[in-house]
């Protein structure tokens, strides 16, 4: 997994360890968005987005909002934290192409 938080140290270790643990959906949204040649650095991080699903999973978020989806990595884990309806505000359609492709 790669460093995407700015932490360091043990802490980096422990989130690398614990806090991201992808499903296998997310996970090929984000294996497929690092491709060589990709806009790979606008991808959100797995603990990143794992850190985004405790608190939608904790209030019993069911209708979320995302302003810009990329290629849907975060949207598909609110999904799996019980978001049930996520509407997502995105501008390019290139981007939003593959993310519909990963939401179906």
């Amino acid at each position: 997994m790669g460093k995407t938080t700015g932490t360091a140290g043990a802490l980096d270790v422990c989130s690398g360890a614990h806090a991201a643990r992808e499903a296998s959906i997310p996970a090929g949204v984000r294996a497929g968005t690092a491709k060589p040649g990709s806009d790979a650095v606008m991808q959100t991080g797995p603990e990143q987005v794992a850190f985004m699903g405790r608190p939608a999973k904790l209030m019993g978020a069911r209708r979320v909002i995302e302003f810009g989806s990329f290629t849907g990595y975060s949207s598909l884990a609110l999904a799996l934290a019980g978001a049930e309806r996520i509407t997502c505000a995105a501008v390019s359609k290139k981007f939003t192409g593959i993310a519909r492709l990963y939401w179906q």
